[in-house]
């Protein structure tokens, strides 16, 4: 999402909002407004992105010596 061209409009991930808790946010152009609406005001914020989490190791399909130099 963050160097897609084309970002998904919510507005839980715009400039224009912060938020109040969890679901509800407040937006300087709208007023309040929930996490997944979305607006023509809509101006993407990369920094408001959670990424994804990492996929854990599994490390049971590697020996020891896999890891030594």
């Amino acid at each position: 999402m963050l160097f897609r061209k084309k970002t998904d409009r919510c507005c839980g991930l715009c400039i224009h909002a912060t938020f109040r808790n969890e679901d509800i946010l407040v937006c300087s152009k709208k007023g309040q407004r929930q996490y997944d609406d979305k607006c023509i005001q809509f101006s993407y914020d990369p920094c408001k992105r959670m990424p994804a989490k990492a996929k854990a190791l599994d490390t049971e399909k590697y020996a020891e010596y896999d890891y030594s130099l």
